[in-house]
């Protein structure tokens, strides 16, 4: 049996939440994409403008605003950069999903 992607343990997991809105869900699944992308190294390199586009959030306010509550509900671990030209980091806390 062909064991399951770690990211769908993760990804099921914030589903089951019921506080978050789809775009808490939408922006979970942009950093999900963007750490498969970085061969799930922890922690890993993220850009708003790049979280933005792939989540589909157009406004600066929201995805602030979902990705500080993904934060205090410790989905995950965000070390801002402060440098436009440096990625902040960006860590998964896996032990939620009992991975």
């Amino acid at each position: 049996m062909k064991k399951a992607p770690p990211e769908l343990a993760l990804l099921k997991d914030i589903q089951r939440h019921k506080g978050l809105s789809p775009f808490h869900i939408s922006l979970y699944t942009a950093i999900l994409s963007l750490w498969q992308e970085q061969q799930y190294n922890t922690p890993f390199r993220v850009t708003r403008s790049r979280l933005m586009a792939t989540s589909g959030i157009r406004s600066p306010a929201t995805y602030h605003k979902c990705l500080k509550e993904l934060i205090s509900l410790e989905y995950i671990i965000y070390e801002p950069s402060f440098d436009k030209h440096i990625a902040s980091l960006v860590t998964l806390v896996t032990d939620k999903a009992g991975m």
